[in-house]
């Protein structure tokens, strides 16, 4: 059990990136109510005769978009917000467009952008759109050198901060070449705030008081700068001076009312024990920011607060485009009281993938280990519409369960409805270690036979025979199929590779390896290139891999050669 500021840390840096890049994605107005005897066909007819009299109106369109998206026909809301924004010209409803296009009906998210930049050539929030996308993909290069380009700072600064919140969990030399590649990024854009942030967000992860002394000077030339003053009371609070981050806070609400700072200090309020009406007195204030809603009751409901996230839930229930985030939250407050049946009825009445996938997370966290495991695992099912995403949960769960057989049990059950090559690898992991080799073998042979195309089984049943030294001349067969299969995936050419060592033919296992290593950078892979290396007598080349080994990966366990 975390103590109530430690728990803090869960909500002040990431906070920093809430308010500075969700906020990109526009907010979308509450539908109207349509009345009973309308339909979309009629609308959109209506449209074709009204836009013959009237060429600009685009009024029953509007309408029909609307009635589409609290339909949940996205697709179709997408294509009719295009319209609109095409023939108004309008760069929000292009904005808008593109973000429900992304998410519904990708194939024609080109189409989307590019009507966009033939109307607005030069538009930052076209390259903000981009940038975000880039970032949600883990392109961080491409979003950094896009976010160079917006020409307005404070569009750009955002998505620099968010890269920078994505660094702070990386490794030590890997936060240091960011802060170099921010420094550097700063001589040429000296006018984006957000590479100050950033650098300063990282280095609190390595020196947290040198980071509160750049912020606290960037704070005194800019005290009005929300993401400043963010950035600096949530390391702040991290730090355990919650009550100079409060004086913070408050000081700078005093200036001026902002929704953020008073989010941030309501959150702080909680921890520092003191008189607190929490986030429901902020309701007032955010009427048009539904994704405040969400956030907001997804933190407090995260952190126990059930009565806040409740009332913010059914604030955020009002607005249609979020009706399904709404039954999410409605979902897991019933899980936390325990009614699970309730939840799984709020959660099966989902249709959005991604929020089926986090119901089925959800869920299974709350179980208990039960013996009604078949029919949580159909509810489940049902629920997620992916037996990808109920195998990953259910193993996770299995984790708390203390025995081998119960265990073995519960995977075997999971293997045989779901049968899939994910499920297959939970199983002969733990076959395999409970030193049941020869049976996690014959499961994986009778996979490959059910399914000839699964190159990853192939590989790592190839593999396995390989550390053994057994059925060598079985394994170059499979993993010589995998790579056909599979042509460019380095676990597998890695594996083809250290075959060929293991059987003595090194001189055929370094362009192998050499390969596998250009392709992905995995310690494992390194070490196998190192060792074939070391094997061909060339120690220089060695040398220098082991100790780009040992920079990149400090903890992987280097055996004496």
């Amino acid at each position: 059990m975390r103590s109530p500021k430690s728990q803090f840390v869960l909500f002040c840096l990431p906070l920093i990136v809430l308010v500075t890049g969700c906020s990109i994605k526009p907010q979308v107005s509450q539908a109207p109510t349509p009345k009973a005897d309308t339909s979309i066909t009629a609308l959109a007819n209506e449209e074709k005769r009204s836009t013959q009299r009237f060429p600009e109106a685009t009024l029953f369109s509007m309408l029909a978009a609307d009635l589409s998206r609290s339909r949940g026909d996205f697709v179709t809301a997408a294509r009719l917000i295009t319209e609109q924004a095409i023939a108004l010209k309008d760069e929000p409803l292009f904005l808008e467009a593109s973000w429900m296009t992304y998410e519904y009906d990708p194939q024609n998210l080109q189409y989307v952008l590019s009507s966009w930049h033939d109307n607005f050539p030069e538009s930052d929030s076209q390259r903000a759109f981009i940038a975000q996308i880039s970032i949600e993909q883990n392109s961080l290069n491409e979003a950094f050198d896009i976010a160079l380009t917006i020409k307005d700072p404070a569009i750009a600064s955002p998505f620099f901060q968010r890269i920078a919140s994505i660094t702070m969990n990386w490794r030590y030399e890997g936060k240091l070449q960011v802060i170099t590649l921010f420094e550097n990024a700063r001589s040429e854009r000296p006018d984006i705030l957000g590479l100050d942030i950033g650098i300063a967000l990282i280095r609190s992860t390595i020196d947290a008081e040198t980071a509160v002394k750049e912020l606290e000077s960037l704070h005194k030339t800019n005290p009005d700068a929300t993401n400043i003053t963010l950035a600096l009371t949530g390391i702040l609070a991290n730090n355990d001076q919650l009550q100079r981050a409060h004086e913070i806070l408050e000081d700078s609400l005093d200036r001026r009312f902002n929704l953020d700072l008073a989010t941030q200090q309501a959150k702080l309020s909680y921890y520092l024990e003191s008189e607190t009406d929490g986030l429901t007195h902020l309701i007032d204030n955010a009427e048009d920011t539904p994704v405040w809603y969400r956030d907001s009751a997804q933190w407090a409901l995260e952190r126990g607060f059930t009565d806040d996230a409740n009332t913010l839930t059914e604030a955020l229930a009002r607005y249609n485009y979020f009706t399904e985030d709404a039954t999410l939250l409605h979902g897991r407050l019933s899980l936390a009281s325990g009614e699970f049946q309730d939840a799984i009825e709020y959660f099966s009445s989902l249709s959005r993938p991604d929020l089926r996938s986090q119901a089925v997370q959800y869920t299974v966290s709350e179980v208990n280990a039960s013996d009604e495991y078949e029919q949580f695992a159909d509810q489940l099912t049902s629920i997620s519409r992916s037996n990808l995403d109920v195998e990953y949960a259910w193993v996770n769960h299995l984790n708390s369960i203390s025995t081998i057989e119960q265990r073995l049990t519960r995977l075997e059950l999971t293997h045989r409805l779901i049968n899939s090559s994910a499920s297959l690898e939970f199983l002969v992991n733990e076959l395999r270690s409970s030193g049941m080799d020869l049976t996690a073998d014959q499961m994986m042979l009778r996979f490959i036979e059910q399914n000839p195309t699964s190159a990853w089984t192939m590989n790592n049943l190839a593999y396995s025979w390989i550390t053994r030294d057994i059925r060598l001349d079985e394994a170059r067969t499979l993993l010589n199929e995998a790579v056909s299969l599979n042509p460019e995936d380095a676990a597998t050419i890695d594996s083809l590779g250290w075959l060929e060592y293991k059987l003595g033919n090194v001189e055929a296992a370094l362009p192998l390896i050499e390969r596998a290593n250009a392709l992905e950078t995995h310690p494992e892979i390194m070490y196998h290139l190192a060792i074939i290396l070391r094997a061909l007598g060339n120690d220089e080349r060695y040398q220098e891999l082991m100790d780009r080994l040992q920079q990149l990966f400090p903890n992987y366990p280097v055996l004496p050669l």
